[in-house]
């Protein structure tokens, strides 16, 4: 079947938010990446994410180096050689460090990315999805009427097939935390205000008792079913919403801890193809996908919550997040801006200072700055447990 190009694919408008173009991390010039016709205002929108954690019983700390993440050690020698990393590795490793310890005391839940986008596609012409094979968490645009908080948990029944329970008073039947918001850059003339919900096994019944086994069985014979839909030319018949209805948008569920998350989030944006697993590297031979779409925004949100020692320091951050206040700091371009205006506001974004950017949750957060950030949020743990302890 005809495919569509990966830069046709990188253009289209899919709900989920969570790539980030390579070269729109970096401090230069507009890239075309943020152009588009001067007659085209630029669209805001809102998005979404529900990040589900659970605590490991017994942590074991792992280490992770430069090599583990560039792999083949091409790019590391190349950019150790030049002195100057990029932002993800900014992000990732300390400047006079080589390596970088996780703790493993988070494990997340992610889903991975079915590579065809079914609603978009027809029956002589395949288009795929962005994000085709990736490990993404459950998110995507909020509708008209729907509040962020209610979206999030939407689009993690929509998308992996978890039920939270109605929730009919008090206590509340789930709790989703919110831990930051986030505007992207513009892609093809829209950008998307994330919010970022975090969810806890701990304090959500539902999400400690759910059986990934059992999420998976129903993801297989949901792409069996669709499978025969096709075979018999029924799919091509249906409407939009049949379409949806049946259509594999995840292929599978499971729990990950941050480190391996990391890896391959940073390995997306690798100049020479790293695939997360052979399904994904079989997937991208099979519709020619010659690049992974990249992952950034994604990679920040886990070194975020690496940078939380405890569930209690979670729960500190995320009381004292105002979403009115969350959103003003964040937000940065307003719907109807031209490309003149955009070009305006991305030269003052640059000669902003670091911290500046760092409050923003801007990608020029570094190493160091998460580093901080988890050695201030244990001294706290310190401080509460000698409080608690002397009531």
């Amino acid at each position: 079947l005809p495919l569509v190009g990966q830069s046709q694919r990188q253009a289209g408008h899919d709900r989920s938010p969570f790539g980030f173009v390579l070269s729109s991390l970096f401090e230069h010039p507009m890239p075309p990446h943020f152009q588009w016709p001067s007659a085209t205002a630029l669209k805001v929108r809102e998005a979404a994410v529900c990040i589900c954690l659970r605590r490991v019983e017994t942590p074991v700390p792992e280490v992770l180096t430069r090599r583990d993440v560039y792999r083949g050690g091409q790019e590391w020698a190349k950019e150790k050689v030049s002195g100057s990393f990029d932002s993800r590795a900014n992000l990732l490793l300390k400047s006079d460090s080589d390596d970088r310890q996780f703790h493993g005391e988070w494990e997340v839940l992610m889903g991975q990315n079915e590579c065809v986008n079914w609603l978009r596609s027809t029956n002589d012409h395949v288009v795929c999805r962005r994000y085709p094979g990736e490990w993404v968490f459950a998110g995507g645009a909020v509708d008209r009427g729907e509040t962020p908080a209610q979206a999030a948990l939407r689009e993690l029944r929509e998308e992996f097939l978890v039920e939270p329970p109605p929730d009919n008073g008090l206590p509340p039947a789930h709790i989703l935390r919110l831990m930051s918001v986030r505007q992207t850059r513009p892609i093809g003339g829209r950008t998307d205000i994330m919010y970022n919900y975090v969810a806890m096994a701990s304090e959500n019944q539902w999400l400690a008792e759910i059986d990934i086994d059992e999420i998976n069985q129903q993801l297989s014979e949901r792409r069996a079913t669709h499978t025969a839909l096709l075979q018999s030319g029924e799919f091509w018949g249906l409407t939009k919403k049949a379409k949806l209805e049946v259509s594999p948008e995840v292929r599978r569920l499971r729990w990950v801890g941050l480190r391996e998350a990391v890896v391959m989030m940073f390995t997306s944006m690798n100049d020479e193809l790293v695939c997360v697993d052979n399904w994904q590297r079989e997937q991208f031979a099979a519709f020619h996908i010659e690049r992974r779409d990249p992952m950034f925004l994604t990679m920040a949100l886990l070194l975020d919550i690496e940078s939380f020692p405890s569930e209690r320091s979670l729960v500190r951050h995320t009381n004292s997040v105002n979403i009115k206040s969350a959103l003003e700091k964040a937000q940065w371009l307003y719907e109807g801006m031209s490309q003149t205006e955009l070009d305006m506001v991305m030269q003052s974004r640059q000669r902003q200072d670091r911290g500046e950017h760092l409050a923003n949750g801007d990608a020029r957060t570094t190493a160091e700055d998460l580093e901080r950030l988890r050695s201030a949020r244990e001294a706290e743990d310190e401080i509460e447990h000698l409080f608690r302890s002397q009531l």
